[in-house]
């Protein structure tokens, strides 16, 4: 998803009013000499919080943002997950909804993210964003 659509989030910021072209400049250059991801930069360059960022990326990508502190996890919704990979790639296994596994991101996974989250759970995965500080 984030490699699809990389300037979703300076886009929803700026249609808000809370980015001006010249900060959307200087997030566009951020992001292409830091190797920074758009929502990672917008944390780096103090404009959102990292959950605010994650607040607004969901809201125009259209998934639902976890608020980490209001969820308890339950530990046999990890399943076949290796806590280390989770924790490299920055997500954690949540919950059932409707035959899906909710699985919390610290960033929106890329298809074939999903597809191998798929495989490791044996079921369908639904998307959600998290503040990675809590993840």
């Amino acid at each position: 998803m984030e490699a699809r659509s990389p300037n979703v989030l300076s886009a929803r910021l700026r249609s808000q009013g809370l980015l001006t072209e010249a900060r959307a400049r200087e997030l566009a250059e951020v992001v292409a000499t830091r190797g920074l991801s758009e929502v990672d930069a917008v944390v780096a360059l103090g404009i959102l919080s990292s959950e605010q960022s994650r607040r607004v990326l969901a809201e125009a990508l259209g998934l639902e943002f976890v608020d980490l502190r209001n969820v308890e996890v339950d530990s046999t919704h990890l399943g076949d997950a290796e806590s280390s990979d989770a924790l490299e790639k920055r997500y954690l296994p949540l919950d059932e909804v409707d035959g899906a596994r909710r699985v919390a991101f610290a960033s929106p996974p890329d298809y074939a993210e999903q597809g191998r989250l798929r495989l490791i759970f044996d079921q369908r995965i639904k998307v959600a964003l998290a503040d990675p500080d809590l993840i």
